[in-house]
């Protein structure tokens, strides 16, 4: 297991790094979604898994898909 780094440390050895999606924007994009879906018809508690879950899809769909043609 990788020790975590301070901020501003500098990277030495071998890391393994990992791209990560920005919270903030996350949180924004699945509440939403999950608006959406509660004005859909959806239980509350339903449109806000249904809506973390979308947003993470195109979170990732956009990081997948975001190649340089």
């Amino acid at each position: 297991m990788q020790p975590i780094p301070y901020f501003g440390e500098e990277f030495k050895g071998d890391w393994i790094v990992e791209p990560k999606i920005d919270g903030w924007r996350l949180q924004v994009m699945a509440t939403l979604q999950a608006a959406r879906a509660f004005l859909l018809g959806l239980p509350l508690e339903s449109a806000k898994s249904w809506g973390l879950n979308r947003a993470i899809f195109y979170a990732e769909a956009k990081r997948v898909f975001n190649v340089a043609a």
